[in-house]
């Protein structure tokens, strides 16, 4: 009774209501948890050097292949640099374990900036101008994203964007999963190739990973140049 009611509220109006609620709650938690872990490390007088022993520390655990996890899945919502964990992952649980550790929890963080843009910025009526990129994105969500992916653009604002413009969840879950790889075989490998990360002044390399970095990294920056130039032969 009370559903049926629910769905025969004028659609528009409901629709309006629910949506300014939820980019209320969204915003206000964002702030709430962003403004909570700064505070946390201005608190303890932050330190790269010491959050890096700090993760290092709680990483090797017996509950840290969870805490990777957890932590790598919510760092959209602090801003921690997914490049950081990447190599932490290669470091301490070494190239193969820390390469499905990452792939595992990039793709799930990928998912919630995604559905963080769909949810604050989705609804929003963007200027005409924009309507034309925004229908070309949506088109070609899958090319656009592993484009995006294998040129290395900024992780998550890539994640928010597909999110606030709607494209294609599918298209834009399915090109992250294929245009990351390269770029994480590549940081995963430096980081299996250094001695520690969390010792700075003594880090020492293993040549043996360093060459896997480099090639994935040429070979991601030819795939990029090779779909432009074909999305562009296409669009012509």
């Amino acid at each position: 009774m009370l559903l049926s009611k629910f769905m025969n509220k004028d659609p528009g109006k409901s629709t309006s209501i629910v949506s300014k609620n939820q980019v209320i709650f969204a915003v206000c938690f964002w702030v709430v948890i962003v403004t909570a872990f700064l505070l946390y490390f201005y608190s303890i007088d932050f330190d790269k050097s010491v959050l890096l022993v700090t993760l290092d520390q709680l990483f090797k655990s017996q509950l840290g292949f969870l805490l990777f996890l957890i932590l790598y899945i919510i760092r959209p919502l602090i801003f921690f640099p997914a490049t950081a964990l990447t190599l932490l992952a290669g470091n301490i649980f070494g190239f193969p374990v820390g390469l499905v550790l990452t792939i595992i929890g990039s793709n799930a963080s990928s998912s919630l900036a995604f559905l963080i843009g769909k949810v604050i910025f989705g609804k929003i009526k963007y200027p005409d101008k924009l309507k034309p990129f925004i229908i070309s994105l949506q088109d070609n969500s899958f090319t656009t994203v592993l484009i995006a992916r294998l040129t290395f653009m900024p992780y998550d604002w890539v994640s928010y964007i597909a999110g606030a413009f709607n494209i294609n969840f599918v298209g834009f879950i399915s090109a992250t999963a294929i245009g990351s790889i390269i770029g994480t075989i590549s940081i995963v490998s430096l980081g299996a190739s250094l001695s520690s990360v969390s010792d700075i002044e003594n880090v020492a390399i293993k040549p043996n990973y360093i060459w896997v970095s480099v090639v994935m990294i040429f070979i991601s920056l030819g795939l990029s140049y090779f779909l432009k130039k074909r999305q562009k032969i296409s669009a012509d």
